[in-house]
């Protein structure tokens, strides 16, 4: 859509093919039964409507209007409400036309046009599609929304296209007006699915309404007080409580539970090309009525509305899996080919985008990681974030693999932004440049890096950043208001949670957390709410305590917060310091209907400072009580002055020289404000860190200055003017280019620059602009500037730091004071309160971040300092009668003032002396600057002199810093002689000779002590599982004689050899560790995956010498690595051998492996070694054994990991590429469940072998036919992984999960155990 600006505008719904509310039209004849069906699509054209009839399902539509009147299926005359006179809204068409017909297809279109002339006519375009499909089961909507450039703008709330489904099954007139109670107690379509785990009876319509129901604190909500059906009574009906995000949002619909013949109506939608606000906007499903409807508010489509029945057994689950497979099957057509409006591209119209994203957070490791899981999608260009509020535009999105690689297909050809978030890393990520995507174009991007935004190293962190709350406290919802269905899942959803905030949390007692004590899972509630203060509201006040450490009082820290509803207040107590937010800084934040759209969330940045007051005992400091020294709000510094008085203080405050004089008693020390004394000024830099900004700019190389001040100090030459501004200017240019480019990284353009300010007009332009114009006597300082788009020329607000060039700098060095005069210092004064009170003004919530500190260089042609201003404005007296003594009175009295050495900045030939203290002490002082206005670098000081170790530790030796000693990380070891502190190299002692030891076998009966960093533990060996490379051990701790455990001994790092690491025992008793304690992380809690007991280190008999935690000592047993896992089984190698393998043993090893690689899946782990040895089987005396899938330790958790190759077992891509793709895994199962199975077991010598066999095996179907002897559905899994194999393509778990599980409960008789599944 493109609007013009608009003489008026309108915000409305718009409703397209509604089924409405009206007596049905002469309806043609009943659709016949399913097995009579007609050969194919058929069309009737009536007065007044039109009949489309595929011989299974029927529908009928107004005409022109465009209505859904009826829909006939199963032997149903209308599945749609046509009693019920409440959903007649929507835009009728006025024009129809027949797009096709055919045997195949019929397509219809009503159009509605857009009349200037009327006043009321909504300015759009809408044409609305309906087509069904030959033997389709269904039909599909979509609409076309058009508005003209010409046109008045309007705002559309929401577009949808809904059905309201007839609650009653078929009862006569006479039946109906008898008994109303009958018509509802017999109610049709009563069984809601929105997702596998999201299914029940739902309640009628009427039971919402009064005396059945009782209303609650919005229209969507009640409490069903006296329903017709008693299991309902004291259930909260919220349709708010079956929202979905748009990525699983797929198919959702209504099942006839009470009809002889069970039917389900369901909305499936393919793609979310055409939806906004991305993958986690939350969005309605179904809800009680009953209706289904899809949500939008830019349409396109299609939608298609899937028709199915007869389950087997009266199975209602049996029709949502028919639904969610046929969801898939529509997935897998998009883009559909069949629409005919040329405005839907087609799979021709279409491109693709691919590439790698990789995260950069040098504050966690310094290489790039792969951004696993990542979203990453394209959408309407704009800026970091804006796809969550876009709407006119398409969206496409995607997940990134492990290894950070994406591929967005079926992408609209156009003009797109590529933006992307990670979940546990903060911020959203935009790719600079536009990606422009073409018919047939394949784009790949190469390697992308989101670098999050960051003001330094974590020192706390609250939950998870990944765009949810689930982390959080959710409370148990309020018994008079729960929702059955959701007392032990997705607790988020129940009604009124707001409400028991308050109960948890009386007023005065909002919570406080406590880093290092507190619980985010316990004591951090999951949504900001406000609190019922009698008709109105009032925000909640939490509190953040942690320690801080020692820090100065009075000082003031930069603090960023991430929020995502609403932000908070903290009082932030550290050991010896209390650290205080105030006031509250609140965000405006609107309280949506459904709770659940909380846990989604659009990132927002807050900025503000914490002031470091005088400790006080948390015991004496009350909640609600805090210093006013500091206040902050969501734009920045408040105010308590007014912007036109500030304006016309500073257009008084023009006269440096009287701002001077009223100082000069002060700087004499003549008068009462100093106590008869000179006031003493700090100084803005410690030596300590002066020193290690040198040391983190060692090595780097400042840009060359061509212009250089003249040497001969001659203050009254225009030569020696235009010389010095001119150089200056390079040198202030030089020095932010070099920080920026050390600090920030070259890659980023930089935002600021230099230029020089006339005193009388307060203009910016370039000296050399100032000197050909003749205007250099009116120049009166040099500012770094930072950029903007808006005011090019520069603004006094966007001054970053301001340089001001005086002949008389260098003359306190000369002689031996060290100081400024008071006349310069006065004037330095002058300019940096004008700063300070231009950004005040500011509008700029950076800006205003800033308006309570400045620096200022003063500099002549060879000496320069700095002067650094810090105050609160609010305590400024604005007398517009008397600006200078109010102005002398806030410096003397409120403003921290801090003066620096003057120190020689180039030397007699002109040249810059980069690293002595005087340039040192300007370019901290550029350097502070530039992170005040645009936050703080990529690369600390600390980092840098890291990185310049060997270099920072020479010049730290040769200035006597630290003793020169033993370097025992170094490469080269430090020796003092007693002639000189020079560094020498000497040779390196004679390794220890270790003679190869056999790896650490354990005997049966022994005890093994393992040290698991905590305390030692002691394991019997009780019998050896397997004698493979790591061996694998049963075990029983000694502590615990009844338990029996796995037990994984490794190899003992001294045996190790470059060439064969990765394949020893060593390593994957180190992997299967790693990626055990990765699923815990990750939350990945599943029966048939292990689950890792206790990991640590043999410890050897004798004494151990190891020279640190990570070495070894020399005993063949030092640092051999443990790992204890449960639970203990048979393992199926010897069950074949033993004969105990059968039908039920595949099935269920089936069912129960393919379980546990789908949790490992959902958090990106692929097992890559699935053979006979790594599938136990579990009895533990129960009646139903499991199995449980071990030996991860050749898992893969990256796309550069490399699997073990099996001649046997690996998959095909991986014999071939060395690598797994999504269905490697489960073909390793079908090979083990073939070969378990009496599968023919050929001689495989080679690769090229095994991959003959494989195609041969694969192509005369030999593995399908054996697997078909076992069971049908062992057959149709091995058909489905097939058609997978090599591809990209996903596996469903779901679906065969489900069927597997079915196929042992009815074939066995024995029910499989989902409960940990």
């Amino acid at each position: 859509m493109s609007a013009a600006p608009a003489v008026a505008s309108s915000i409305f719904p718009i409703i397209l093919l509604v089924a409405v509310g009206a007596s049905l039209l002469p309806l043609a004849g009943a659709a016949p039964p399913p097995d009579h069906a007609a050969p194919g699509v058929t069309l009737s054209v009536h007065q007044g409507q039109v009949v489309v009839d595929d011989g299974v399902g029927q529908v009928t539509l107004s005409k022109p209007n465009g209505h859904i009147t009826a829909v006939r299926y199963n032997g149903e005359q209308n599945l749609l409400d046509y009693i019920r006179n409440d959903n007649s809204g929507g835009l009728d068409g006025t024009e129809f036309r027949m797009v096709s017909s055919s045997e195949e297809q019929v397509e219809l279109s009503f159009r509605s046009a857009y009349n200037p002339s009327s006043p009321n006519n909504v300015r759009l375009n809408i044409d609305r599609r309906l087509v069904m499909l030959k033997g389709s089961s269904g039909f599909y909507c979509y609409a076309i929304l058009e508005h003209a450039g010409g046109w008045p703008a309007l705002s559309i709330a929401e577009a949808r296209l809904a059905f309201k489904l007839n609650p009653a099954a078929n009862l006569t007139d006479d039946q109906a007006d008898r008994s109303n109670s009958l018509n509802l107690r017999l109610a049709r379509f009563n069984y809601m699915a929105i997702s596998y785990d999201i299914q029940r009876h739902r309640p009628s319509a009427a039971d919402r309404d009064a005396p059945r129901a009782a209303p609650l604190a919005y229209k969507e909500a009640v409490l069903l007080v006296h329903p017709i059906e008693p299991q309902f009574k004291g259930e909260v009906d919220d349709k708010y409580e079956y929202s979905l995000d748009n990525k699983d949002n797929v198919v959702h619909g209504w099942i006839s539970s009470r009809h002889p013949n069970p039917m389900g109506f369901w909305v499936i939608t393919p793609s979310n090309e055409f939806k906004s606000g991305g993958p986690m906007k939350r969005e309605l499903t179904s809800h009680v009525g009953p209706t289904s409807l899809t949500y939008w508010k830019k349409v396109l489509g299609p939608v298609f509305i899937y028709l199915n029945s007869n389950p087997r057994n009266g199975n209602l689950r049996a029709l949502w899996d028919d639904a969610k497979a046929q969801a898939q099957a529509e997935a897998g057509k998009w883009p559909y080919s069949f629409p005919g409006s040329p405005d839907f591209a087609k799979a021709g119209d279409r491109g693709s985008v691919a590439g790698r994203l990789l995260v950069r957070d040098r504050y966690v490791t310094k290489d790039d990681v792969p951004a696993g899981t990542a979203f990453v999608g394209l959408a309407t260009p704009g800026q970091p974030g804006s796809w969550a509020t876009e709407c006119k535009g398409y969206q496409f999105w995607t997940r990134a693999t492990t290894s950070g690689r994406f591929t967005i297909g079926n992408v609209r050809a156009g003009a797109y932004h590529l933006y992307a978030w990670v979940p546990g890393f903060l911020g959203d990520y935009m790719y600079a440049s536009p990606v422009t995507v073409t018919s047939g174009g394949d784009i790949d991007l190469g390697d992308l890096v989101f670098e999050p935004p960051r003001s330094g190293p974590t020192l706390w962190e609250i939950g998870v950043p990944d765009r949810t709350a689930a982390e959080f406290f959710v409370p148990d919802a309020d018994p008079k208001y729960a929702n059955k269905l959701y007392l032990n899942m997705d607790k988020y959803r129940q009604y009124g949670l707001w409400e028991r905030y308050a109960e948890l949390y009386p007023e005065g007692k909002d919570p406080v957390f406590t880093v290092g004590q507190s619980n985010h899972s316990k004591d951090w509630f999951f949504a900001h709410v406000t609190r019922q203060v009698g008709n109105g509201s009032i925000p909640t006040t939490w509190q953040i305590r942690f320690e801080l450490g020692h820090v100065a009082a009075d000082t003031e820290l930069p603090c960023t917060h991430l929020t995502s509803a609403v932000e908070y207040a903290a009082f932030l107590l550290p050991d010896s310091n209390q650290c205080t937010f105030w006031p509250p800084v609140f965000l405006s934040f609107v309280m949506f209907k459904c709770i659940g759209h909380i846990v989604y969330a659009i990132y927002n940045f807050v900025n503000c400072n914490a002031l470091v007051t005088e400790y006080q005992s948390p015991d004496h400091i009350s909640v609600g009580s805090a210093p006013k020294k500091s206040s902050t709000s969501s734009r920045g510094r408040q105010r308590n002055f007014s912007s036109s008085t500030c304006k016309d203080f500073l257009r008084k405050f023009v006269d440096n020289e009287l701002l001077t004089s009223s100082l000069e008693d002060w700087f004499s020390g003549h008068s009462e404000d100093c106590d008869f004394r000179k006031p003493a000024f700090d100084v803005p830099f410690d030596l300590t860190e002066l020193q290690n900004f040198d040391y983190a700019l060692e090595g780097v190389t400042f840009q060359q200055l061509v212009r250089m001040p003249n040497a001969l100090y001659a203050s009254t030459s225009d030569v020696f003017e235009a010389t010095a501004y001119l150089a200056l200017e390079d040198f202030l240019h030089a020095g932010i280019k070099g920080l920026w480019e050390t600090f920030w990284g070259p890659d980023e353009a930089m935002p600021f620059s230099v230029a020089c300010i006339h005193s009388t007009s307060s203009k910016f332009y370039p000296a050399e602009r100032a000197i050909s114009s003749g205007k250099l006597d009116g120049v009166c300082a040099t500012a770094v500037l930072l950029k903007n788009l808006k005011h090019s020329q520069g603004r006094w607000d966007h001054i970053v730091v301001l340089a001001l060039l005086r002949p008389d700098i260098g003359m306190v060095s000369a002689q031996g004071d060290q100081e400024s005069s008071p006349a310069v210092l006065g004037e330095a004064l002058f300019f940096a309160l004008r700063v300070l009170l231009s950004r005040s003004l500011s509008r700029s919530s950076t800006v205003l971040r800033n308006s309570d500190c400045v620096y200022l260089l003063l500099v002549d042609s060879q000496f320069g300092g700095v002067v650094k201003v810090q105050g609160d404005l609010n305590k400024l007296d604005f007398d517009l009668n008397n600006v200078y003594d109010c102005a002398a009175e806030w410096i003397k009295k409120h403003a921290k003032i801090s003066v620096s050495s003057i120190d020689r900045v180039w030397n007699k030939l002109g040249n810059a002396n980069w690293g002595d203290i005087g340039t040192l002490q300007v370019l901290i002082a550029l350097f502070h600057s530039m992170i005040q206005f645009y936050g703080e670098p990529k690369y600390s000081l600390d980092e840098l002199a890291t990185e310049h170790s060997s270099r920072l530790q020479s010049r730290r030796s040769e200035r006597h810093l630290v003793d020169r000693q033993a370097n025992g990380n170094g490469l080269f070891r430090f020796q003092q002689r007693s002639h000189s502190p020079e560094i020498v190299e000497v040779q390196e002692e004679a390794a220890v000779d270790l003679k190869p030891q056999e790896t650490l076998k354990l005997e049966i009966g022994s005890v093994v002590l393992m040290d698991d960093a905590y305390s030692q533990k002691g394991f019997q060996i009780n019998d050896i599982l397997t004698d493979r490379d790591p061996p694998i051990y049963t075990s029983t701790p000694v502590e615990e004689p009844t338990k029996t455990y796995l037990l994984y001994v490794g190899s003992s790092p001294s045996h190790l050899e470059p060439a064969w690491e990765d394949m020893n025992s060593w390593y994957q008793v180190q992997r299967q560790t790693k990626v055990l304690t990765l699923m815990k992380q990750r939350g990945i809690s599943s029966r048939y995956v292990p689950q890792m007991v206790s990991s640590g280190r043999v410890v050897h008999p004798g004494p151990c010498n190891k020279p640190n935690s990570s070495g070894s000592c020399g005993h063949p047993w030092c640092s051999t690595p443990i790992l204890v896992t449960s639970p203990v089984g048979e393992t199926i190698s010897n069950l074949i051998r033993n004969g105990l393998f059968g039908v039920e043993e595949a099935l269920r090893c089936c069912h129960d492996c393919l379980s546990a690689l789908a949790a490992a899946a959902s958090s990106g782990i692929r097992h890559g070694d699935i053979r006979p040895e790594n599938v136990i089987r579990v009895s533990n005396g129960s009646r139903h054994p499991y199995f449980v899938l071990i030996g991860w330790g050749h898992a893969i958790l990256e796309d550069r990991d490399r699997p073990v190759t099996n001649l046997f077992f690996s998959s095909t891509f991986a014999l071939q590429e060395g690598k797994l793709c999504a269905a490697s895994d489960a073909e390793s199962l079908i090979y083990l469940l073939y070969f378990c199975c009496g599968g023919v077991c050929p001689e495989l010598d080679s690769v090229e072998s095994a991959l003959q066999w494989r195609e041969t095996s694969w192509s005369r179907r030999v593995i399908q036919q054996r697997l078909g002897d076992v069971s049908a559905v062992l057959k149709a899994f091995a058909d489905y992984v097939d058609s997978l194999c090599g591809t990209p393509y996903p596996m469903d778990y779901d679906i065969w999960l489900k069927r597997l599980r079915r196929t042992i409960n009815e074939d066995h008789g024995k029910e499989v155990d989902t409960s940990s599944s």
